[in-house]
Protein backbone atom coordinates (compact mmCIF):
# COMPACT_ATOMS: atom_id res chain seq x y z
CA UNK A 1 0.00 0.00 0.00
CA UNK A 2 1.37 3.40 -0.89
CA UNK A 3 -0.66 5.44 1.61
CA UNK A 4 -2.86 7.49 -0.75
CA UNK A 5 -2.68 9.38 -4.00
CA UNK A 6 -0.55 12.48 -4.62
CA UNK A 7 0.17 14.58 -1.56
CA UNK A 8 -2.15 12.63 0.74
CA UNK A 9 -0.55 12.12 4.14
CA UNK A 10 2.05 14.87 3.86
CA UNK A 11 0.95 16.22 7.27
CA UNK A 12 0.60 12.72 8.72
CA UNK A 13 2.35 9.47 7.84
CA UNK A 14 4.44 10.94 4.96
CA UNK A 15 5.83 13.76 7.08
CA UNK A 16 9.37 12.38 7.15
CA UNK A 17 9.34 12.33 3.33
CA UNK A 18 8.28 16.01 3.25
CA UNK A 19 10.98 17.02 5.69
CA UNK A 20 13.69 15.20 3.78
CA UNK A 21 12.78 15.68 0.09
CA UNK A 22 10.34 18.63 -0.12
CA UNK A 23 11.15 21.07 2.69
CA UNK A 24 9.59 24.01 0.81
CA UNK A 25 6.29 22.26 0.09
CA UNK A 26 4.32 24.03 2.84
CA UNK A 27 4.22 27.74 3.64
CA UNK A 28 4.34 30.98 1.74
CA UNK A 29 7.22 32.49 -0.15
CA UNK A 30 7.79 36.09 -1.12
CA UNK A 31 5.79 39.26 -0.85
CA UNK A 32 3.37 40.94 -3.26
CA UNK A 33 3.20 44.69 -3.01
CA UNK A 34 -0.29 46.25 -2.95
CA UNK A 35 -1.48 47.77 -6.21
CA UNK A 36 -2.06 51.12 -4.48
CA UNK A 37 1.67 51.39 -3.76
CA UNK A 38 3.08 50.34 -7.13
CA UNK A 39 3.45 52.53 -10.22
CA UNK A 40 2.90 51.07 -13.66
CA UNK A 41 5.71 52.69 -15.65
CA UNK A 42 5.76 51.98 -19.37
CA UNK A 43 9.27 52.47 -20.66
CA UNK A 44 11.13 52.12 -23.95
CA UNK A 45 14.79 51.94 -24.89
CA UNK A 46 16.53 54.50 -27.08
CA UNK A 47 17.32 51.76 -29.59
CA UNK A 48 13.62 51.03 -30.12
CA UNK A 49 12.69 54.62 -31.01
CA UNK A 50 13.44 54.02 -34.71
CA UNK A 51 11.00 51.11 -34.86
CA UNK A 52 8.28 53.20 -33.20
CA UNK A 53 8.50 56.16 -35.56
CA UNK A 54 8.69 54.01 -38.68
CA UNK A 55 5.86 55.17 -40.94
CA UNK A 56 4.65 57.94 -38.60
CA UNK A 57 4.26 61.53 -39.69
CA UNK A 58 6.03 63.64 -37.08
CA UNK A 59 6.20 67.39 -36.61
CA UNK A 60 9.56 69.12 -36.94
CA UNK A 61 11.30 71.76 -34.86
CA UNK A 62 13.13 74.84 -36.18
CA UNK A 63 16.31 72.82 -36.81
CA UNK A 64 14.48 70.25 -38.93
CA UNK A 65 14.60 67.47 -36.33
CA UNK A 66 11.59 65.23 -35.86
CA UNK A 67 9.64 65.76 -32.62
CA UNK A 68 8.30 62.66 -30.86
CA UNK A 69 5.74 63.11 -28.06
CA UNK A 70 5.96 59.95 -25.92
CA UNK A 71 3.21 60.69 -23.33
CA UNK A 72 0.62 60.92 -26.11
CA UNK A 73 1.68 57.40 -27.14
CA UNK A 74 1.36 56.07 -23.58
CA UNK A 75 5.09 55.80 -22.86
CA UNK A 76 6.32 57.27 -19.58
CA UNK A 77 10.09 56.76 -19.49
CA UNK A 78 13.03 56.67 -21.92
CA UNK A 79 15.78 54.18 -21.08
CA UNK A 80 19.36 54.08 -22.39
CA UNK A 81 19.51 50.65 -24.02
CA UNK A 82 20.48 50.38 -27.67
CA UNK A 83 21.84 52.86 -30.21
CA UNK A 84 20.38 55.85 -31.98
CA UNK A 85 21.99 57.37 -35.07
CA UNK A 86 19.67 60.17 -36.14
CA UNK A 87 18.77 63.50 -34.53
CA UNK A 88 15.36 63.61 -32.87
CA UNK A 89 13.63 65.67 -30.19
CA UNK A 90 11.86 63.41 -27.67
CA UNK A 91 9.27 64.74 -25.22
CA UNK A 92 8.92 62.34 -22.29
CA UNK A 93 7.87 62.32 -18.62
CA UNK A 94 11.03 60.63 -17.31
CA UNK A 95 14.42 59.59 -18.61
CA UNK A 96 17.78 58.20 -17.57
CA UNK A 97 21.09 60.02 -17.82
CA UNK A 98 22.41 57.49 -20.35
CA UNK A 99 19.38 57.98 -22.61
CA UNK A 100 19.87 61.76 -22.57
CA UNK A 101 23.54 61.34 -23.39
CA UNK A 102 22.92 58.98 -26.33
CA UNK A 103 20.25 61.21 -27.87
CA UNK A 104 22.46 64.29 -27.45
CA UNK A 105 25.41 62.52 -29.09
CA UNK A 106 23.20 61.76 -32.09
CA UNK A 107 22.34 65.47 -32.40
CA UNK A 108 18.96 65.30 -30.71
CA UNK A 109 17.42 66.49 -27.47
CA UNK A 110 15.30 65.04 -24.66
CA UNK A 111 12.67 67.34 -23.15
CA UNK A 112 11.46 66.13 -19.74
CA UNK A 113 7.99 67.28 -18.72
CA UNK A 114 6.32 66.54 -15.40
Amino acid sequence: MRGGYGAAGFHKHKWSYVVKYEPDHFGKDGFVRPAAVTDDVRAINVGAVASIIHGMVLSQDEKGRAVLDMPSMGIDKLLGGGKIDFPIVIKVSGTTALAKKKVAEAGGEVLVSE
